[in-house]
């Protein structure tokens, strides 16, 4: 299975002003993060993401990707410092992903 970089997931409207982030959430599920700048569509595996502007679209160790208010992210994640790759906090028993 192929790994996305979430700028390359969300095509050419994440390159213009949007910087990367990872985040970790208060129950501790590590996350790249990346904050909507405007309504924007993107594919996913199970078919195409709406997000509004202040979104943030979440990938997770598995690949996975959601969506999530802006008002839902800041109470529930908080960022990391430098960390290893994402992968690398992958749980042993696959659960999905693309």
């Amino acid at each position: 299975m192929p790994s996305c970089d979430l700028r390359t997931l969300m095509g050419l409207a994440a390159r213009e002003n949007a910087k990367t982030v990872r985040y970790r959430s208060i129950r501790p599920l590590i996350v790249d993060a990346i904050q909507v700048n405007g309504p924007t569509d993107f594919p996913t595996c199970n078919g195409a993401l709406h997000a509004s502007s202040g979104d943030w679209v979440l990938r997770d160790p598995h690949g996975n990707v959601r969506l999530c208010s802006d008002a839902y992210f800041r109470s529930n994640y908080a960022p990391m410092g430098a960390s290893q790759p994402l992968e690398q906090f992958r749980e042993r028993a696959s659960r999905g992903g693309c």
